[in-house]
């Protein structure tokens, strides 16, 4: 049983099977890679304060998902396992860029950002910024996040639980299902045989 598969609920299910990247698969109706606007990305701060230096991204394919601090199940399963595939690359582990874009900016500022992910993989690199930003790159990949109306402080964000992966050239060429730990590990490893 993968990682992954036992943080599984069923409100992860019905994350999977709302909005438009319900199903993992190339990204148009060609299979070819698609632009996306990574400059969005240039508009976010990373946990450690400093504005992300969007030339990070070339000549590096980078695995990108979107989650926030107080998610219970889907946010810290992705993120362990991008921990464990990380130290299963090995010395390859620097030839790929994983990228946590939060979907909660008002919670998940860089103060509280980088004591979560220090739980994780130090290379994981955790995005905040202001809603405005935050919508833009949600917007660019096509995903989704909104704020559930109840709750009061302890409100949850839902949001696409999908896996982006961006090429070494810059475009989208992968959207993979959350928990389908297979199809990630064969479409990474294509991107890294780049």
């Amino acid at each position: 049983m993968t990682i992954r598969s036992l943080f599984v609920s069923g409100v992860a299910a019905a994350l999977l099977a709302s909005g438009p990247l319900a199903r993992a698969g190339a990204v148009d109706d060609h299979g070819r890679p698609r632009g996306v606007d990574l400059a969005t990305l240039g508009r976010l701060t990373t946990q450690d304060g400093s504005p992300f230096a969007t030339a990070a991204l070339r000549g590096k394919p980078t695995i990108l998902f979107f989650g926030y601090t107080h998610c219970p199940e889907v946010c810290p399963a992705t993120l362990l396992e991008m921990t464990t595939y990380l130290r299963e690359l090995g010395e390859e582990a620097d030839r790929v860029n994983v990228i946590f874009v939060t979907v909660d900016p008002e919670r998940d500022t860089v103060e509280t950002l980088a004591p979560y992910l220090s739980n994780f993989d130090p290379r994981i690199v955790g995005l905040t910024g202001s809603i405005e930003n935050v919508d833009a790159v949600v917007k660019a990949f096509g995903a989704t996040r909104f704020e559930s109306t109840t709750g009061g402080a302890y409100y949850s964000v839902n949001h696409t639980a999908s896996t982006f992966l961006i090429d070494r050239y810059g475009l989208l060429a992968r959207i993979v299902d959350y928990g389908d730990d297979r199809e990630l590990a064969k479409s990474a490893a294509r991107l890294l045989a780049q």
